[in-house]
């Protein structure tokens, strides 16, 4: 009975997964569909600023509700997860008063230092995008929770059909300088009038409003903020960095061209692991920390599916990377696509391990999550300021932080299902 029970809640699982993959799978070819118009309309240095507008949103995105959200899929009581639901829209609110006061009197200095002083005109538009990305993020969380797979798989078509049109339409009026910000606000906006109804519904059950539930749910959470957010902070460090780096170091237009490298890599990411991802912890918190052997072979499961799906692109960057640029993107893309070739190893462990981390919270691990992102951050940050130091070239920077980054994937990977398997024996 046990070994019926198991397969019918992976077939579950995989049911889940298909859903949401499939609505994330067309919102990221709408996307992708239109990124070659992209290209065509702007050139290099504009995306380059688009990128730094983008890796900022991402920094500020790492400390939104304290990542309190990262916690409403978990209690049983659905008034408890609407009371932390609360709590991270509170905070996210006021998080982004305190970004507008810090970009409107400091912006100037800290723009001027990544070699985008333009994007000081548009401080405003960063905290609209933070609060759109915090509003988001919370709304995913109660539809993962609520296991809305449906809906949230929507909302992503929504969300990326509406971002690239709007980048388009706009890249062709006189409006074109921040064409791409704008547009990227709409996509984060976009699908929030989907995922919000089901919130809206719950809100009667927060009532009747009682500040020490509050304060006993921030105490009884406390690990996300104190563990959970600077390893956040840590791991968005270390996706941004490069992005960052590259473009104090050699200018918007390398930025540019390594930020349509890493969209391009990372499209099998968000397409499938991060559906996978989202799914997977929506299940992995149903079946509890108290049976990691359940988890265990879920994990096991998921891993090998993993390798099998993220064969065939890999493939095909390292063989046709150039080439592939060249014709989709136009020839100015063509150093993006030797990039491309590159970084293309950090996809296999990039696609098997970003789904496994999450299981790092279902079992209280605020710690390890921290320590591994830590060391994440640090080797490419040391990778990415070799050029301070010695006069190297960027393919040779790239190429050492394509080998780093994919030994850490996999080491993670085992090391967390290593730490399942323990507590399964354990048992």
């Amino acid at each position: 009975m046990g070994k019926i029970n198991n397969g019918n809640s992976q077939k579950v699982f995989f049911k889940n997964a298909l859903t949401l993959m499939g609505g994330a799978a067309l919102g990221k070819v709408i996307a992708l569909m239109s990124i070659p118009i992209i290209t065509r309309i702007y050139d290099p240095e504009t995306y380059g600023l688009y990128a730094i507008f983008v890796s900022a949103t991402a920094m500020m995105g790492t400390i939104s509700s304290l990542r309190y959200c990262y916690a409403i899929p978990l209690p049983n009581s659905k008034k408890l997860a609407m009371y932390i639901f609360v709590i991270s829209i509170v905070i996210a609110l006021l998080q982004s008063i305190l970004f507008g006061g810090i970009l409107y009197w400091q912006g100037e200095i800290i723009f001027n230092l990544l070699n985008a002083p333009l994007l000081y005109n548009y401080w405003y538009l960063l905290v609209l995008s933070f609060l759109s990305v915090a509003l988001f993020e919370c709304l995913s969380m109660w539809a993962i929770r609520e296991k809305s797979f449906r809906l949230l798989a929507m909302a992503n078509v929504t969300q990326n059909f509406s971002g690239s049109l709007s980048k388009i339409l706009i890249g062709m009026t006189s409006w074109y300088n921040i064409g791409l910000l704008i547009g990227q606000i709409i996509n984060q906006i976009g699908g929030v009038q989907l995922l919000i109804k089901g919130v809206i519904s719950c809100f009667k059950i927060a009532k009747p409003f009682s500040l020490k539930k509050y304060k006993l749910l921030i105490f009884a959470y406390i690990d996300f903020p104190i563990y959970r957010m600077p390893a956040q902070v840590m791991l968005v460090l270390s996706m941004q960095a490069p992005l960052l780096l590259s473009s104090y170091f050699y200018g918007l237009n390398t930025a540019g061209q390594l930020s349509l490298a890493m969209t391009v890599v990372s499209l099998p990411v968000m397409l499938v692991a991060q559906s996978l991802g989202q799914v997977y912890y929506a299940e992995v918190s149903k079946i509890g920390k108290h049976n990691p052997l359940k988890i265990y072979r879920l994990s096991k499961n998921l891993i090998l599916k993993s390798l099998m799906l993220v064969s065939a692109p890999c493939a095909c960057l390292v063989m046709f990377g150039p080439i592939l640029f060249s014709v989709v993107f136009g020839s100015q893309w063509e150093h993006a696509g030797e990039i491309a070739r590159i970084l293309a190893l950090t996809l296999v462990g990039q696609f098997i391990a970003n789904p496994i981390m999450n299981v790092l919270s279902v079992f209280d691990q605020q710690k390890l999550f921290f320590k591994i992102n830590t060391v994440r951050a640090l080797g490419v940050i040391v990778i990415f300021l070799l050029p301070h130091l010695i006069a190297i070239e960027l393919y040779v920077v790239i190429c050492l932080y394509s080998l780093f980054l994919t030994s850490h994937y996999f080491v993670t990977t085992y090391k967390i299902i290593k730490f399942v398997k323990l507590r399964a024996i354990s048992q």
